[in-house]
């Protein structure tokens, strides 16, 4: 028997998936919810709150007033995306577990966009309901959700632009592409590391979809980070109006000076990291900047931190790799804290820049054996999507999968250096659910006969 053809347009809807996409999608709301409640039993609602939970309120609370400041001065470090987002919840007394709420929401959105985009790539298959399957048990998603944290709606953007680029490819229109560059630059609102998307995404758009002629692949590459750029000029205007600051975040600046060039500091002056990553003692060191405005601090720390990574460029190569391989492979250190699993303050990030983040890792695990033993099982079950992923990508049209693994590296690379953690992995396994999926049901595509489809389709 002929093997279903693969399809963007998703016009192939079987009726029988509806309540198998809504009983997964209640069941994927069911696993958020009781994490929810387990965390608010042991912590309460504290047990929602990040470290940078507190910044996003007030800056929500400040647009509700009608302004974005933060202590007085304009808000220059964080962006009004998440924000944006906070401002129906925060209205109220107890708005943490409104805000969490939100977030299973958006999770949710999120177990619904990748549905749709399996759907559309191989319709009628079970692959579909298998791919939100795996998202619903992904640790780093399922324990973000808990968190009021940008992560749940950056993800939910991401994976709009994903939907839209597989659509795209299929019918490559001016219109379409527009929606694409919109909602890929609206992702760079809620966290600034996808600032650069649109540069990055320019190969993709050069080389497909294969259908079109190599002059219109051609303008359709330099149109897509135009768009991208121009989405974005706004909030740099706002900046440079109000405060003088020549830039999108301020956050991008203080990361640059207080962790990769901090960390590169301490490697050739033979110091602890920690000696240069302290942001408290940083007007003590520079007294003549109190005078100073925020946007005279963040332009400064952003030229000296990039002195000191051009002056050195492969002492930072080495620590920025080892912080790719932290995104890969950290089975989620920071997260067992919440279940009590390790103390709140274990000294990991400043003695992994010392010692090495395995020394560190061990040290922390033999005083620790039962975060220990959770690690390890994390750790594994990572290793199964990642080995499931791999044998996927091959059932996945050219296309999809060369835009899929483009992401992926894209958020590998711009999340390492020396502030690398498990969390940063989380735009990444959505992406990885989907070529998952088609390994879990065994899918038996000829990947040939996929790319034809694919390349034929109007």
């Amino acid at each position: 028997m002929a093997a279903p053809k693969s399809s963007i347009a998703g016009v192939d809807r079987d009726p029988a998936s509806l309540p198998a996409m809504l009983r997964m999608l209640a069941a994927f709301v069911l696993v958020r919810a009781v994490l929810a409640l387990v965390v608010y039993v042991i912590n309460g609602s504290a047990g929602f709150i990040h470290d940078d939970t507190a910044s996003y309120v007030d800056s929500a609370q400040s647009l509700l007033r009608g302004s974005f400041f933060r202590n007085g001065a304009p808000e220059l470090f964080r962006t009004p995306g998440y924000p944006v987002a906070l401002m129906p919840v925060v209205l109220f007394p107890h708005f943490q577990i409104l805000a969490v709420l939100e977030n299973i929401g958006l999770s949710t959105l999120c177990a619904w966009l990748i549905y749709r985009i399996v759907w559309d790539l191989f319709p009628n298959s079970k692959a579909a309901v298998t791919s939100v399957f795996l998202y619903c048990f992904e640790p780093i998603s399922l324990a973000y959700s808990a968190k009021i944290v940008t992560e749940p709606l950056f993800c939910a953007q991401l994976l709009a632009f994903v939907f839209l680029t597989t659509r795209f490819f299929r019918k490559p229109g001016y219109g379409l592409l527009l929606a694409t560059a919109l909602i890929a630059a609206s992702t760079a609102y809620t966290r600034p590391i996808a600032i650069f998307l649109g540069l990055w995404q320019v190969p993709t758009f050069l080389l497909l979809p294969r259908m079109l002629p190599v002059r219109q692949r051609l303008a359709r590459a330099i149109v897509f980070p135009v768009i991208f750029s121009v989405a974005l000029l706004p909030w740099v205007i706002r900046n440079q109006t109000v405060a003088g600051y020549s830039g999108f975040s301020g956050a991008g600046d203080y990361n640059l000076y207080f962790y990769n060039a901090a960390a590169v500091r301490a490697r050739l002056e033979h110091k602890t990291f920690a000696e240069f990553a302290d942001a408290t003692q940083y007007l003590q060191t520079h007294p003549e900047q109190q005078t100073w405005t925020e946007a005279q601090r963040f332009m400064f720390q952003r030229k000296t931190g990039e002195r000191i990574l051009l002056d050195h460029p492969w002492t930072y190569l080495l620590i920025h790799l080892k912080g790719c391989a932290v995104v890969l492979l950290d089975p989620g250190i920071m997260e067992v804290k919440v279940f009590h699993l390790l103390p709140e303050r274990t000294g990991l990030f400043d003695n992994s820049q010392n010692r090495g983040l395995a020394h560190a890792a061990l040290s922390i695990l033999r005083a620790y054996p039962a975060a220990g033993v959770t690690l390890m099982a994390l750790e594994a079950w990572l290793w199964i999507y990642y080995l499931l992923a791999a044998k996927g990508l091959r059932r996945l049209p050219l296309e999809v999968a060369f835009f899929l693994i483009s992401l992926i590296v894209y958020f590998v690379v711009i999340a390492g250096g020396p502030a690398a953690m498990a969390r940063y992995r989380m735009p990444i396994m959505p992406l990885l659910c989907v070529p998952a999926s088609l390994s879990v049901m065994g899918w038996r595509h000829r990947t040939t006969n996929i790319r034809t489809d694919f390349q034929a389709a109007d």
